[in-house]
C-alpha cells in the first residue's frame, strides 16, 4: 500500500485510512489490511469479502468520486459488518474499521 497511510485510535481500537485519489491503492487492499490489523489476523485468514459485499461495487463507489473532478466533499457512505468489525467506506476514500462491541471475529 504505497499511497495510503493507516492510523489507529488506541482509545477506540479503531483504524482509519484515507485513500488519496492521485495515488489510489485498491479499496479492497486497504480494507482487508485494516480488518486484519483490527482483528489481529493475517489477511489470508479472513473470510471472503464477497460473502458480505460486492468488491467491484466498492471500487466503483470510490472511483466515481475520484473521476468526477469535483472538489466537493462527497457525503455518500457505505457501512457493513465484516469479520466482527464495523466497516464504513466514504466516497471520499476514507475507510474506518472498528471492532463490534461484544462480538468476536469468526475463527
Amino acid at each position: 500500500m504505497d499511497g495510503t497511510a493507516i492510523y489507529r485510535d488506541e482509545r477506540h481500537e479503531t483504524y482509519y485510512a484515507r485513500i488519496p485519489f492521485d495515488q489510489r491503492d485498491p479499496v479492497l487492499t486497504v480494507l482487508l489490511s485494516l480488518v486484519a490489523r483490527t482483528t489481529d489476523r493475517d489477511r489470508l485468514e479472513l473470510a471472503p469479502l464477497t460473502d458480505v459485499v460486492d468488491p467491484d461495487a466498492l471500487e466503483r463507489f470510490v472511483a466515481h468520486w475520484a473521476d468526477s473532478g469535483t472538489d466537493d466533499e462527497p457525503v455518500a457512505r457505505l457501512s457493513f459488518t465484516y469479520e466482527g468489525c464495523d466497516v464504513t467506506i466514504s466516497a471520499s476514500g476514507e475507510i474506518v474499521v472498528s471492532p463490534v462491541d461484544g462480538v468476536s471475529p469468526p475463527e
